[in-house]
């Protein structure tokens, strides 16, 4: 019962996302057509009255002294709608040359008016529902726990009668009271378990929320950073996830993400469920992406440092210039706090050159780059080739400024 009730609760709390969505698209429309209808009535005035008279329509606030102005709203609202003015409240000739796009609009107003209710009953019976299944699961939880206590007292009783028994061996004895004493032991776990995942439910419900309210922020970041490694569209879909801790217990919402890719063999994007379902780098790369993404949120422009071993030996020369690029969005040259460490094998030249794209040839090349074959124990193959080693690393320091993808930003 407990958990039919939990799957309910997820497949409900979806659909009060998405009637939620759709009745905010709606208002938005809304605004916008009530805006644009405006614009048409009143195209003698300022526009900054336009924009006085829109901001009382949009937020029901004043104009003037910025307060809440609910009435105000009403009384140009009720002008708009019967062709008045909401000053002098005179009629308001129409001009010929736009009584059909007032028409157009006035009837858009109207149908998306209807809509947004619908949608707004829709997302307010889908909150009720939410409510009245969480009462449900509470219900469900209390009564499974006077039942535990209920069965735990019945066995402590009947372990008890057993003792008084005079026929019970010394053996069967001592083995009652050790499951009795165990049975009163997992009740106190019992309790501090449902108290520690009280206190559990209440973060990871903060957890979630914050997610859900960044998940457009977090996924037009991904979109950046995953396209510019590579050519296939991929984005990111919310979707959040109920898991169990450990083997029984409460089940917790946790925010999770689904990757949407594109690729040769099939039509359009599809969700990728697994990490099996993407080749190797791109797993790898998607990953740094959504690392990266989230780094930039959390820390607020204040600046995060991201440290990676790229796996640049599995791409081809394009990709490892990719890559390269990449990085240097997420820790430009300049405008950004942001900063990034790179270690890397000296396959060849391309992610070095495209990661340090911009920077000028020479010392600044030199100080963004760390020779870690100087400072280690020199193997039999350094030392016999040490001068193709730095020759390597001379290539880079004072080869020439490369472009990558038309643009010069650099880390």
């Amino acid at each position: 019962m407990l958990e039919a009730c939990e799957d309910e609760q997820l497949q409900e709390r979806r659909s009060r996302m998405r009637a939620e969505h759709e009745r905010d698209q709606l208002l938005n429309e809304l605004d916008g057509a009530k805006l644009r209808l405006i614009t048409q009535l009143f195209a003698d005035i300022p526009p900054v009255a336009k924009l006085a008279l829109g901001r009382i329509v949009e937020q029901t606030k004043c104009a003037c002294c910025g307060q809440d102005a609910p009435q105000l709203a009403e009384k140009i609202q009720n002008a708009i709608t019967h062709n008045s003015c909401p000053y002098c409240e005179q009629p308001i000739p129409s001009p010929t040359a736009t009584n059909n796009i007032e028409h157009i609009d006035r009837s858009r107003i109207d149908i998306i008016t209807k809509n947004y209710k619908v949608a707004a009953e829709q997302a307010e019976a889908s909150a009720n529902r939410l409510s009245e299944i969480e009462l449900d699961i509470q219900a469900n939880i209390r009564e499974l726990q006077l039942a535990e206590r209920e069965l735990n007292s019945i066995l402590s009783k009947q372990l008890a009668l057993r003792r008084n028994l005079a026929l019970e061996s010394d053996d069967v004895t001592r083995r009652r009271i050790a499951v009795e004493t165990l049975s009163e032991l997992m009740n106190e776990a019992l309790d501090k378990q449902r108290f520690a995942e009280q206190d559990l439910r209440s973060l990871v419900e903060t957890l979630e929320e914050t997610v859900r309210d960044q998940q457009d922020a977090i996924a037009n970041l991904f979109a950046k950073f995953s396209n510019a490694f590579m050519r296939e569209t991929c984005h990111l879909t919310y979707i959040g996830q109920d898991e169990r801790i450990g083997q029984e217990g409460a089940r917790f919402r946790f925010p999770s993400f689904q990757v949407a890719l594109s690729g040769g063999a099939v039509a359009g994007e599809t969700l990728r469920s697994a990490p099996e379902a993407v080749s190797l780098s791109q797993r790898e790369y998607i990953d740094i992406a959504f690392r990266m993404s989230v780094l930039n949120i959390l820390s607020e422009s204040a600046g995060a440092c991201l440290i990676v071993d790229t796996p640049e030996a599995g791409l081809d020369f394009l990709f490892a210039e990719r890559a390269g690029e990449q990085f240097r969005l997420f820790a430009p040259e300049n405008g950004s706090a942001n900063r990034v460490v790179v270690t890397s094998n000296l396959v060849n030249d391309n992610l070095l050159n495209s990661l340090l794209a911009g920077v000028p040839k020479g010392n600044a090349r030199k100080e963004r780059i760390m020779n870690l074959v100087q400072y280690a124990a020199p193997t039999a193959a350094v030392t016999m080739d040490a001068d193709r080693y730095q020759s390597f690393i001379k290539k880079i320091i004072d080869g020439q400024d490369q472009e990558v993808d038309g643009t010069d930003a650099h880390r």
